[in-house]
C-alpha cells in the first residue's frame, strides 16, 4: 500500500474526476493506459457503449458539449481488497449552455488500474434518459421502445 494509505485505483479515480473540475483534457489523458477501455453499460440504442484505447477516449470526452459544473456531490470511494480496483459513487450537477438544460446525474463507477496507476478499465453506470434530456435529445427516444434515434434533436 502507498504511504498515504490510499489504493492506486482510488488515487486514479480522484484524477479522473479532476476533468469535471476544469482540468485540461490533454493533461488529463495522462491517467489512461494506451489499451484502456471505457464502458457505459446503461447506454442504449446508438449511444456510445464502449471506447477502446486512448484515442477513442480522447475523442469522446473532447467532443462532449461544454458543461459547467454547478455542484459536486460527495465522492465516495469503496476500495477493494485489490488495490488496483475501486468503486466510486458521486453525483454531479451541470449546466449545458448549448441546450440551456440542467444535467444532474448520479454515477457509480468501477475503475481498474495497472501497477503504475494508469487506468485500464473504467465502467460508468448512469441514467441515460437524464443525459438525453440534458443534451436536448428528448425527442430522439421512441416512447416505449428503448431505442435512441441518432440525429434527432
Amino acid at each position: 500500500m502507498r504511504k498515504d494509505d490510499r489504493n492506486l485505483a482510488v488515487i486514479a479515480a480522484e484524477k479522473y474526476f479532476s476533468l469535471v473540475k476544469g482540468e485540461k483534457i490533454d493533461s488529463w489523458m495522462g491517467i489512461w493506459a494506451d489499451e484502456a477501455v471505457v464502458e457505459f453499460p446503461f447506454a442504449f440504442g446508438q449511444m456510445q457503449k464502449r471506447l477502446e484505447g486512448k484515442k477513442a477516449i480522447y475523442n469522446y470526452f473532447n467532443n462532449l458539449p461544454e458543461m459547467r459544473l454547478q455542484k459536486e456531490g460527495k465522492v465516495i470511494t469503496y476500495p477493494s481488497s485489490d488495490e488496483l480496483i475501486a468503486v466510486i459513487e458521486t453525483s454531479l450537477e451541470f449546466f449545458i449552455p448549448s441546450t440551456g438544460q440542467e444535467y444532474n446525474q448520479d454515477y457509480v463507477c468501477i475503475l481498474k488500474v495497472r501497477e503504475d496507476g494508469k487506468i485500464t478499465s473504467y465502467r460508468e453506470y448512469w441514467n441515460p434518459l437524464v443525459s438525453i434530456k440534458a443534451l436536448g435529445r428528448a425527442n430522439s427516444v421512441e416512447p416505449g421502445s428503448g431505442e435512441f434515434k441518432e440525429g434527432s434533436k
